[in-house]
């Protein structure tokens, strides 16, 4: 099967299940759909890799280019959704608003990826899990409200290299947990005992 009727299916997949809460009388939830076409809400085609901007303001002499969109998490209130923008040698983070079509800049990470997005259960704090050229791993937490970011290994102050991944929130979003590996050789290319390690986040402060 092609991946435009991988897209067209998951399109009408989306249609049917609004069309069965609606005659069930109940509200539909919102549904995203990451497709090769773009961002899917609802059925509806909300933001394509052509609608992103080709350059950034931390960025000003770099030319982004043409970019696709791999990755995207609807916030828990519904309103907003976080979304990964993949170029040739790059990835940044942005904040899609549908309503107003507003996009903003969170997180550019010029030649690594971001392999995992997590939102805490307000829609206050979204996770960052990305891979640095060198192959290491970490995770930032980025306030969406106060445009603030915390770098979770740097929180740790510590000399020697850390692994960090696999981001999960508490239910109440005022502690994370990620998993740590640590040695000189970054993530997935080593058999070693990885543990876990929870931070207390408060709107102003990370602290492991």
């Amino acid at each position: 099967m092609s991946r435009h009727s991988n897209s067209l299916v998951r399109s009408l997949v989306a249609l049917i299940a609004l069309a069965v809460y609606a005659d069930a009388g109940a509200k539909a939830p919102a549904h995203l759909v990451v497709s090769d076409d773009g961002l899917v809400l609802n059925g509806q085609i909300v933001l394509r890799g052509s609608d992103l901007p080709s350059k950034l303001d931390e960025y000003p002499d770099a030319f982004l280019g043409q970019h696709t969109i791999p990755l995207a998490e609807l916030s828990p209130v519904a309103n907003e959704i976080a979304f990964v923008a993949r170029g040739a040698n790059h990835d940044w983070v942005g904040l899609f608003t549908p309503a107003s079509r507003k996009i903003r800049t969170l997180f550019p990470l010029y030649g690594g990826t971001v392999a995992k997005l997590v939102w805490s259960s307000a829609g206050v704090w979204l996770a960052i899990e990305s891979e640095e050229p060198s192959g290491f791993r970490d995770v930032t937490v980025y306030n969406v409200r106060r445009s603030t970011k915390y770098r979770l290994s740097e929180r740790l102050k510590r000399d020697d290299h850390v692994d960090l991944s696999e981001p999960r929130w508490s239910d109440d979003g005022r502690k994370i947990s990620v998993l740590i590996s640590e040695g000189d050789t970054p993530h997935g290319s080593r058999e070693s005992a990885r543990s876990s390690i929870t931070f207390e986040v408060s709107d102003s402060e990370v602290l492991p």
